[in-house]
């Protein structure tokens, strides 16, 4: 018995501190990163991009990816996404990218995905 309450004892002390969704959210982020490594790996992919912008100041560009339409910077600008933006909201067109890891602030302060249009 005292074995159990001693291994108990110890098990208790090295306990991370970290609570379940603590855990949870850092996994999950991990798996997106795998996700966009593993998809950036193979190298420029063909998305659909659509012009939508919105009453706040996030990006009014989107892209569809991993099954979603997801706000995005695109960077450069090209001579199509400026026709894009001069053109009816919702409009899509179809461009060769890679989804950049790093991150972009708004001017609201929330971090957005930057698309790569080579």
């Amino acid at each position: 018995m005292k074995w159990v309450l001693l291994a108990a004892l110890c098990l208790a002390a090295c306990r991370s501190g970290a609570t379940p969704h603590d855990l949870a959210t850092q996994r999950v982020h991990q798996g997106l990163t795998r996700g966009y490594d593993a998809s950036n790996a193979v190298g420029p992919a063909t998305l659909q991009v659509r012009y939508n912008p919105a009453p706040c100041e996030c990006p009014p560009y989107e892209v569809f990816a991993y099954g979603g339409w997801t706000r995005t910077f695109v960077e450069p600008a090209t001579a199509e996404l400026d026709a894009l933006r001069g053109g009816e909201p919702l409009s899509v067109i179809t461009v060769t990218a890679t989804i950049d890891l790093r991150k972009r602030a708004a001017e609201n302060g929330v971090m957005y995905a930057v698309l790569a249009v080579p």
